[in-house]
């Protein structure tokens, strides 16, 4: 049980626990949805995780704590490993993730350039879409042409 907060006017008290709050979207028509959207939001019941003995609803508390972007490195850590999930390997997928869409990024910068008929003063069209897609995400434009090519022979293998 959690430490005893402040007494409150009316002789109760409030207390802090961990639970899951299941959240449904459903699809609706754009506009009709909450705030505008295309989608109404239902939460569930909320379950209290210390007294859950269900190991299916353990795991998806472990999981919505990884969403938790404050979570220590540690505990982060200590986690993955409950999950029996690689933090590394976590770490190499999203940055697998990230410069796919730098690549989405580049190609788009291609086509831009090729649909105005834009020639580079220096270099090819790639170089030159590299180059402005670089300096956009702010790094140097020779590690994003590294990490484009190692995306590339990751690719292959």
């Amino acid at each position: 049980m959690a430490k005893k907060g402040k007494r409150t006017d009316d002789g109760g008290y409030w207390e802090h626990h961990a639970a899951l709050l299941p959240l449904r979207f459903d699809f609706v028509p754009f506009g009709k949805g909450d705030l505008g959207s295309d989608v109404k939001v239902k939460a569930g019941r909320p379950i209290l995780v210390q007294y859950s003995d269900d190991k299916a609803e353990q795991e998806r508390f472990l999981e919505a704590l990884l969403e938790l972007h404050w979570i220590a490195p540690g505990i982060r850590r200590a986690i993955m490993k409950a999950l029996g999930r690689s933090l590394l390997k976590q770490k190499v997928n999203e940055e697998r993730a990230r410069t796919t869409v730098f690549k989405l990024m580049v190609d788009e910068a291609v086509a831009r350039m090729q649909a105005k008929s834009e020639r580079p003063s220096k270099g090819d069209l790639r170089t030159a879409a590299i180059e402005k897609v670089a300096k956009k995400i702010g790094i140097e434009s020779e590690a994003l042409a590294k990490r484009l090519q190692r995306l590339r022979l990751a690719d292959t293998i």
